[in-house]
C-alpha cells in the first residue's frame, strides 16, 4: 500500500478530530501504553510516543509527540 503525504495527514486529522473513531478510542490511542527506560520515549497503540524536554526550571516539563509507525 503506497500513500502519500496528504493522505497521511487527512488520515491524521480524522484521528485527532475523532471522525472516524469514538473520542474514547481516540484518547486511548494517544496515551502510551508503555514506558521505555529512556524518559523521552515510550510505545502507544499504535504510535510510539516522544517526549521533548522543554527548557525552563523544571527538568521534567514535557511535551509529547505521537509517531506513526
Amino acid at each position: 500500500m503506497f500513500s502519500s503525504t496528504a493522505d497521511m495527514a487527512t488520515l491524521s486529522r480524522a484521528i485527532s478530530s475523532s471522525t472516524i473513531i469514538s473520542p474514547t478510542l481516540t484518547r486511548r490511542w494517544l496515551n502510551p501504553v508503555a514506558y521505555t527506560s529512556v524518559v523521552e520515549a515510550a510505545v502507544g497503540a499504535p504510535w510510539g510516543v516522544r517526549r521533548i524536554r522543554l527548557s525552563g526550571a523544571n527538568p521534567y516539563h514535557f511535551v509529547r509527540l505521537q509517531q506513526g509507525w
